[in-house]
């Protein structure tokens, strides 16, 4: 069963701000890319039922957007109660996940998934500008031998 993009993004918020220096909204919305392409590659399964839309400055999810932009590059100091509606194996992927690109700033985070594939021929110099990002573009991108390490931060 998949989870609400909110719900994983709120997790994903606590767990940075409690063992990191915290995340801005354009890293949040990066790594929710990459938690939602580890989980297709590697579990075979979504995190989330939301699309992810092609944006000028890559790879969102709407609902989360809407949540978060006031925030716009500071970091978000929203705390929550620890959300039990995530698994604890879940859970256990979601901060491997952030502990791998937490590093990158939101910047390098857009510079990355603009490299890639699955955003680059939705969003096609703009023309798809909104259009969904389909998990099964993501799998199959991801899926290949040369691009499972991007899963990792490995960028060359």
């Amino acid at each position: 069963m998949a989870y609400s993009a909110l719900d994983v993004a709120k997790y994903i918020v606590n767990y940075a701000n409690n063992n990191h220096e915290g995340i801005t909204h354009l890293q949040l919305q990066k790594i929710l890319y990459y938690a939602q392409a580890t989980f297709l590659v590697d579990h075979d399964k979504e995190l989330f039922e939301e699309p992810i839309r092609a944006w000028k400055h890559g790879p969102v999810i709407r609902d989360v957007y809407t949540r978060y932009a006031s925030w716009a590059s500071l970091s978000i100091s929203e705390i929550r109660k620890p959300n039990e509606k995530i698994s604890k194996n879940d859970c256990s992927v979601l901060e491997r996940v952030v502990d791998i690109f937490i590093c990158n700033t939101g910047w390098k985070l857009v510079e990355m998934t603009h490299k890639d594939l699955p955003w680059l021929e939705v969003y096609n110099g703009g023309k798809g500008k909104n259009n969904e990002i389909t998990q099964q573009r993501i799998s199959d991108y991801y899926k290949l031998p040369e691009n499972k390490g991007k899963l990792n931060g490995i960028y060359g």
